[in-house]
């Protein structure tokens, strides 16, 4: 019989960009739960906050940077892991306009009514 370790199965972080609302979870595969997360090296870009009890970071990042914190995930029977990842904070996102290429999507109402999605509108009908 073997018992496989613990590990972070989080390979790469979506960017963060200044101003809007981030949120990435970092996650492990073979280690018992629940898990508790702690920052033990390093900074968070400022604005986002790593969850002790889902390894879920969130925030609004208020300044640009590159950081490369380590954090430890340690399961309820006390064993826990070190692991190091990337996190970087941009200026702004960058923006998505339709052009001639954009291809136009429907959302499908009911046998004779499709609605088109308009990218970009919040107030749709």
């Amino acid at each position: 019989m073997s018992v496989l370790k613990g590990r972070l199965i989080t390979t790469s972080l979506p960017p963060a960009f200044v101003g809007s609302s981030y949120h990435a979870a970092l996650k492990t595969i073979h280690m018992a739960k629940p898990l508790r997360w702690k920052l033990v090296d390093g900074t968070l870009p400022d604005g986002i906050t790593l969850d002790a009890k889902t390894g879920r970071l969130q925030g609004v990042p208020v300044a640009r940077g590159r950081m490369s914190p380590r954090s430890r995930s340690q399961t309820p029977t006390g064993s826990d892991s070190v692991w190091s990842w990337f996190l970087g904070a941009s200026e702004s996102s960058p923006g998505i306009r339709p052009d001639k290429h954009t291809v136009v999507l429907y959302d499908w109402q009911g046998p004779r009514e499709l609605i088109q999605d308009r990218m970009g509108e919040s107030n749709l009908p």
